[in-house]
């Protein structure tokens, strides 16, 4: 846990809102989790039937692919970021709880993610694989809470791409250089993505990559980004549904 908060410790909660599905259930099986290396994820669905919190021990439909132990040292593990600061419980793929996700290593824990919030999982074994995962579809744009002069972690709520130039926000900051213009930075397949997006006044006051042209990247469903918010004051953002 210690080596997860030290390298990752310029983190901020997020908290997604109001959560339409229209009882349209799906499933992707193309989400990536990286090799013996952390995978910044959330949740692309709602859960089947209703509710904003996803149950951890049936977040994924395939738990095949995750390496179980009696302890989170050498099991695959995650951890939630949620209101500022990391969940107190570890989640491991315990044997001592008979291959299931737990948090005290002998029965399968029932928390649960809320809808939008962004957690990280290490995998202990090498080379990359893909995670099922299944619920119901987000239907609405979701508005997150974006902490003042600091990181939010943010995700991608919804079971498909998500423009970067449709997130939308109150009181963005737009200048000509990521330095003083709010930005933000996409973790993915065990790595940052090089490129850094930035409100550029250049681009129009757009999100751009190059500093004059609107970019046309997207967040991948099941993915998230760091946002860095210029401004002192917390303030909210937009997520726009992409279908």
């Amino acid at each position: 846990m210690k080596k997860l908060v030290t390298a990752f410790a310029l983190c901020a909660a997020m908290s997604a809102m109001a959560v339409d599905s229209d009882n349209i259930v799906g499933y992707k099986s193309d989400i990536m989790l990286a090799g013996e290396n952390f995978s910044m994820l959330s949740s692309p669905f709602v859960p089947v039937g209703g509710g904003d919190a996803m149950p951890i021990a049936t977040l994924f439909t395939d738990n095949s692919i995750f390496t179980a132990s009696d302890t989170a040292d050498t099991a695959d593990w995650m951890v939630i970021w949620g209101d500022g600061t990391y969940r107190d419980a570890t989640y491991y793929f315990s044997s001592d709880a008979a291959n299931t996700w737990s948090s005290d290593g002998f029965n399968t824990t029932t928390d649960t993610i809320p809808v939008g919030t962004a957690f990280w999982l290490y995998r202990q074994s090498a080379g990359s694989v893909a995670a099922t995962v299944a619920g119901q579809v987000l239907k609405t744009d979701a508005t997150v809470n974006v902490a003042g002069a600091n990181f939010t972690m943010v995700a991608n709520p919804f079971a498909a791409a998500m423009s970067i130039a449709a997130i939308t926000g109150v009181g963005l900051t737009a200048t000509d250089t990521p330095d003083t213009a709010d930005w933000m930075v996409i973790y993915e397949n065990g790595k940052y993505r090089d490129e850094t997006y930035y409100y550029s006044s250049d681009a129009g006051n757009t999100w751009s990559s190059d500093g004059f042209n609107t970019t046309t990247d997207t967040v991948s469903a099941g993915g998230g980004l760091w946002f860095w918010r210029q401004s002192s004051g917390a303030s909210t953002i937009t997520l726009n549904c992409p279908y």
